[in-house]
């Protein structure tokens, strides 16, 4: 088929991240905590695929979590960066009591 690539690298590396997983998931304590691992390798997974940092995605998600409760379609990883508001001067720290 022309334009198709000669290598199936891309699934297969996709792939790795799964059974990495799953095999690591063997090993939590509980249910929940191999549940909710696999909950955030397959968000770093859509951050990574999406071009997105996942650090400052699942970061921007926690400070905002109000927000993403009322909207969580706005704050999926390819859309995030629209949807965050700069600090307003009020929430920003005086550094004076650092003095």
């Amino acid at each position: 088929m022309p334009g198709a690539p000669l290598d199936n690298n891309t699934v297969e590396r996709a792939l790795k991240r799964c059974i990495r997983q799953r095999h690591t998931s063997l090993v939590y304590a509980t249910e929940d905590s191999a549940a909710i691992a696999s909950v955030l390798t397959s968000l770093i997974a859509t951050c990574l695929h999406a071009g997105v940092n996942a650090l400052a995605y699942l970061v921007a998600v926690q400070e905002q979590r109000t927000a993403v409760f009322r909207d969580p379609a706005a704050w999926v990883p390819w859309r995030y960066h629209a949807t965050l508001v700069p600090p307003s001067s009020s929430c920003v720290q005086s550094s004076a009591i650092w003095a």
